[in-house]
């Protein structure tokens, strides 16, 4: 059924379609969900040994932490400036001579 809208200079008809008649809605929906199964948990588990590897090295640097988890370090940043909005890590210092902080 269509709606009218007569709110404005001139006349607005607008149509709602049928949820059951968008399976592409549907599919993405799914798909997403896949996704963020799959990559959250790896996301954790890499966020994870990056904490791990802070809390028996307080000092450990950026390259240090890329060659521990096979990743690039602008990927380790990246990692790193999310925990830190996150409120999960703190770095106390200057980036060479400080030491990072895991908050609990």
């Amino acid at each position: 059924m269509p709606l009218y809208d007569f709110e404005m200079s001139g006349l607005m008809l607008t149509f709602q379609a049928n949820p059951a008649h968008l399976p592409a809605v549907a599919a993405e929906k799914k798909w997403g969900e896949k996704w963020g199964e799959k990559w959250g948990s790896s996301l954790l588990a890499k966020r994870q040994k990056m904490i791990e590897a802070m809390m028996i090295n307080s000092r450990v640097t950026i390259t240090q932490l890329a060659a521990q988890l096979g990743l690039g370090t602008s990927a380790i940043e990246n990692h790193l400036k999310a925990m830190q909005s996150q409120g999960c890590i703190k770095r106390i210092g200057p980036a060479k001579g400080g030491h990072w902080e895991v908050i609990k």
